[in-house]
């Protein structure tokens, strides 16, 4: 069974996209996330330096809307999820399954994503409902041949220096959220894969190596999944989230595969056979 992982659309399906699917065979798509435009983010990381921590030891980012206008804030963002929305509709015409969990930039309020602070509008469950190609999972599984898929949306569990006493403790609840349901997911390790959006913490998929972004040289992987890859050593481990990480490594038995920068074509193809085969694509 040959499968494409590929995440970071950010509001354009990558050229030859479709051609790439039929000449391939694909049999399903692993979408890891992030489908609105990146108009807001490329922004919001440039002047990433006004943001303050509020009240509650929220990132407060009123200050660079205040800088930029709510006018051509409020279009910006309209514009980015009309992005967004346009790169599924094109998904679900390839007439492939497409199996999906949401990235950071999909705007939700899935638990536990809403609840940390990120709770906005809906664009993964309100778009993809009536569309017949797409299933959308998060802390839920999909079997497809021998395997057994486990999809873990974007959580966002780590705990930081700067966290508050509430926010501190969301995340307790999160990572104890986070950390049941892929213990629970993961019964048979052999024969699943886990598809998320965020790497394991401190694989060197998820070290922010681009100069012009904030936190330059730190990892900002997920920790809890790393440590549930360490106990429970899943097959494969399929993420996005860092653009200019396309690339694997293993943890202990599992291989890790970060599918790079989906907007500018970088992908994945896995071969989904007794021994699964992976390798690192570049769609043009």
């Amino acid at each position: 069974m040959r499968i494409l992982a590929i995440g970071c659309f950010h509001g354009r399906i990558p050229t030859g996209f479709k051609r790439y699917v039929k000449k391939n065979k694909i049999d399903a798509i692993f979408a890891l996330g992030d489908y609105p435009g990146e108009r807001m983010r490329t922004l919001y990381f440039k002047h990433s330096g006004l943001a303050k921590r509020d009240k509650w030891g929220f990132y407060d980012w009123s200050p660079i809307d205040k800088f930029l206008g709510k006018r051509r804030v409020a279009r910006m963002e309209a514009c980015d999820r009309k992005d967004g929305v346009r790169v599924l509709q094109g998904l679900n015409g390839l007439g492939v399954p497409v199996y999906t969990t949401y990235g950071n930039h999909d705007n939700t309020e899935h638990w536990p994503y809403g609840e940390i602070g990120y709770n906005r509008r809906n664009l993964l469950e309100d778009v993809i409902k009536p569309f017949k190609n797409i299933t959308f999972l998060d802390y839920d599984t999909a079997r497809l041949g021998d395997y057994t898929l486990a999809f873990s949306g974007v959580k966002y569990p780590n705990f930081y220096k700067e966290d508050t006493k509430r926010v501190h403790a969301k995340k307790v609840d999160v990572r104890a959220e986070e950390r049941s349901n892929l213990l629970r997911m993961i019964e048979d390790p052999e024969f699943t894969v886990v598809v998320t959006h965020a790497p394991p913490y401190g694989t060197g998929l998820d070290r922010v190596n681009d100069r012009k972004k904030p936190g330059y040289g730190q990892h900002f992987g997920d920790d809890v999944l790393r440590g549930v890859v360490k106990r429970k050593q899943p097959r494969l481990v399929l993420c996005a989230h860092f653009h200019e990480n396309q690339g694997m490594t293993r943890i202990g038995k599992t291989q890790v595969v970060c599918t790079g920068y989906g907007k500018k074509g970088q992908a994945a193809l896995i071969e989904l056979g007794k021994t699964p085969k992976a390798r690192l694509v570049r769609i043009r």
